[in-house]
């Protein structure tokens, strides 16, 4: 859609160079730089036709439409930059002339139908059952629901999902907390707290693995002194065996998740359940929706015919007593880590779920594009998953593509650490919006004290709400950002 400024600019080019319009639309685009102009032309083909150098035919365009009366109503006048006649619009025309375009488009502008036909799965949000909705999700949720409505509006039919990290170890893990909890006691809290009950739980069985983590760490100090290193391995000593013990512990509820006990089973329908409840929540609150919310979870009875279908087409092999795909190209000298379908006990991985999902998406949206929006820390994940898919003999692999951002990170005194549940380092989302909103309705109060106290709670709500996306977004995709409440 082109707007009165970009027509303007069109036509009076056009009239200079002889070019169509048509033909000028498809050559003009943004200059490398901002404070080269709004619109930059190519002159080499324009050149190459009337046998002078690029560079001279831009200066020789510049001089001629610098005495157009009707491109100067809307444009600075035209400067020469190498091969490329550089254009900028006067301030306000440009933006002036966007905006009319929008009000007469009456909601309806920027759509189109470039996309008909053609679907987009967006993997997106995806926060872990039984642990809090917290602020590192955000960066997930928001680009991931921006991308819907950005496809939808080019006409793609659009596959939102939320794969729930309903499946796993740390399944096991929470499995673990439950049974070591008093009855009584566990019962009464999770009616009363809900999640954030479930997160204490989680955070307090996976303490020990925390504390053994972070004496593995400091060992890694260079310049950690003798006498510190021995008694720094002398704890490490003491604390491995209990957090080997709940890891081997957790490990086997997970194993009888699998293998379909039901009274686990029906623990687990309960979290998933007490989550997406609180999830929800959130999620209207930033008017986020999904068209599916299958987990992991729910592609665990596709895994034995998954896992017997690659081995009939002879892609799995055996390594160490588990069934990988080998990751190294033929005649490759570079080792690299396989793709483990199968551990060596007999369980999946989030790797096999991942594997089932992509295959299920393509049968049943048949997308187009598959789009997984999940921090920078999962690449090399997300760039083996895709190498396996091909590896499976599944051409489409390559319409599935990592949309990657960068970590939401928090401060613990001087150091700055990743967002974690299982570190117990997390804010909760509703936290954030909850203050957000309250500090926007202390503003309203202030400003528009004569305002109904609905009306005060609806603005507040849609600013300090909208305030928080905006942050979101307003960021460089890739870059890190340090949680900082004076932000």
């Amino acid at each position: 859609m082109s707007h009165a400024v970009f027509r303007r600019l069109l036509d009076r080019v056009s009239a200079a160079t002889g070019l169509p319009a048509e033909k000028l639309a498809g050559l003009l685009r943004p200059p490398p730089k901002p404070e080269m102009g709004d619109y930059a032309l190519p002159c080499f083909e324009l050149a190459k036709a009337r046998g002078i150098p690029p560079p001279k035919l831009a200066q020789d365009l510049a001089a001629q439409l610098a005495g157009d009366a009707l491109l100067a109503e809307c444009f600075e006048p035209p400067a020469g930059a190498g091969p490329f006649l550089n254009f900028r619009a006067k301030p306000g025309r440009l933006s002036a002339a966007i905006l009319d375009d929008v009000l007469k488009a009456q909601g309806r502008f920027g759509l189109g139908q470039d996309g008909a036909g053609k679907t987009i799965v967006v993997d997106f949000s995806s926060p872990n059952i039984a642990k809090p909705f917290h602020v590192g999700h955000l960066m997930s949720t928001v680009l991931g629901a921006s991308l819907t409505r950005i496809f939808r509006a080019l006409g793609h039919p659009v596959v939102g999902v939320n794969h729930l990290g309903d499946w796993g170890t740390q399944c096991g893990y929470q499995f673990l907390a439950w049974q070591k909890a008093d009855p009584a006691e566990r019962e009464r809290r999770l009616d009363a707290e809900g999640l954030d009950y479930l997160a204490d739980l989680y955070v307090e069985i996976n303490a020990p693995a925390k504390r053994l983590k972070a004496l593995e760490n400091q060992l890694l100090e260079p310049k950690l002194a003798p006498e510190d290193r021995k008694r720094v391995e002398a704890e490490l000593a003491a604390a491995r065996p209990l957090a080997d013990e709940l890891e081997t512990q957790a490990r086997a509820l997970f194993k009888k998740l699998e293998d379909g006990d039901p009274e686990l089973k029906a623990l687990w329908e309960r979290f998933r359940r007490t989550t997406l409840d609180v999830l929800q929540k959130s999620y209207d609150r930033l008017g986020v929706k999904f068209d599916s919310d299958a987990g992991e979870g729910f592609y665990e009875p596709m895994l034995k015919p998954l896992v017997e279908d690659l081995k009939a087409k002879g892609v799995l092999v055996e390594s160490e007593g588990a069934l990988v795909i080998p990751m190294e190209e033929p005649g490759s000298q570079k080792k690299k880590m396989p793709f483990i379908v199968v551990k060596s006990d007999g369980a999946t991985k989030y790797e096999t779920r991942d594997l089932a999902a992509a295959i299920y998406r393509k049968k049943t949206y048949d997308f187009a594009q598959n789009l997984y929006v999940v921090d920078v820390r999962q690449g090399e994940h997300f760039s083996n998953l895709f190498k396996a898919l091909e590896k499976c003999g599944y051409p489409w692999a390559r319409d599935c593509h990592h949309v990657s951002y960068g970590m939401m990170k928090i401060k613990e005194g001087d150091t700055v650490l990743p967002m974690t549940t299982r570190g117990g380092r997390m804010i909760p989302l509703s936290e954030l919006l909850d203050r957000m909103v309250a500090i926007v309705r202390g503003i309203v109060e202030q400003k528009n004290p004569e305002l109904p106290a609905q009306q005060k709670d609806l603005v507040s709500e849609a600013v300090g709400v909208g305030a928080i996306v905006f942050w979101i977004q307003a960021r460089r995709r890739t870059s890190d950002i340090t949680f900082d409440w004076k932000q």
